[in-house]
């Protein structure tokens, strides 16, 4: 495109049309790089199996060097899909978990991203071959009613901002239940509803013993991570 032949086309001004167009898909490559051929490929079965089968393998997916919201989505879209390709093929009886943080941004109730149908897909189906999914969210009434709709469990914990302490409460009214003091909840503290247990009740759970940061790592850090990690399974699939 950036050296179109005299004579390929009869479109007026084909060939500065064409090298606009290679500028494009030169500055869409620089800066997604979805669209770039090296790297790994994307294996779920990497995902959820390690070297060790008597351990189970938690995987993390940092979307920090993607840049772009919309390749975030992109990728977030992508993965769900080959998710449910993949547990079709390969159900599992003893049950796996898939989650979505802050997933107002790729399953949200004003928008329709690409990721939005393939997650409502696997929400929707995914269960029946034993891929759980869990979605995370600070603000309750930004992800799409689908999705809320398929989620019989569900954990509010502490809200500061007015309007999701009222978007909370008008949920768990729905159920029977209220919660005054959502705003007030201290860490681990929740309340707690699911399939057939009636209004939700408050409960507190046992702190995580993973080391949580003031501030959320930086992409070089995240690369760092990401090398040790691949080491340490190169290592182990060597032993």
């Amino acid at each position: 495109l950036a050296d179109l032949p005299d004579g390929t086309s009869q479109i007026g001004n084909a060939q500065k049309l064409a090298a606009d167009m290679a500028n494009q898909l030169l500055a869409a490559v620089a800066t997604n790089p979805l669209l770039r051929v090296e790297g790994a490929v994307l294996d779920p079965a990497r995902l959820f199996h390690g070297a060790d089968p008597a351990r189970t393998r938690i995987s993390v997916i940092n979307l920090s060097g993607l840049a772009s919201e919309a390749a975030r989505e992109d990728f977030v879209n992508r993965l769900q899909m080959t998710l449910f390709g993949w547990i079709k093929k390969h159900p599992s009886p003893r049950g796996m978990l898939y989650v979505v943080d802050e997933a107002q941004t790729f399953l949200p109730s004003q928008r329709t991203p690409p990721s939005l149908g393939s997650g409502i897909k696997l929400v929707a189906q995914g269960r029946k071959y034993g891929l759980g999914m869990i979605v995370a969210t600070q603000v309750p009434r930004g992800i799409h009613n689908q999705v809320v709709s398929n989620c019989t469990t569900q954990f509010f914990g502490r809200q500061s901002a007015p309007a999701t302490i009222a978007a909370a409460q008008e949920i768990m009214a729905a159920s029977g239940g209220s919660a005054p003091d959502i705003g007030r909840l201290g860490a681990g503290e929740f309340y707690f509803a699911t399939e057939g247990s009636g209004r939700p009740a408050k409960m507190r759970t046992p702190l995580c013993l993973s080391h949580h940061p003031a501030n959320p790592p930086t992409p070089e850090q995240v690369v760092a991570q990401a090398r040790r990690s691949a080491a340490l399974t190169a290592g182990a699939a060597e032993a």
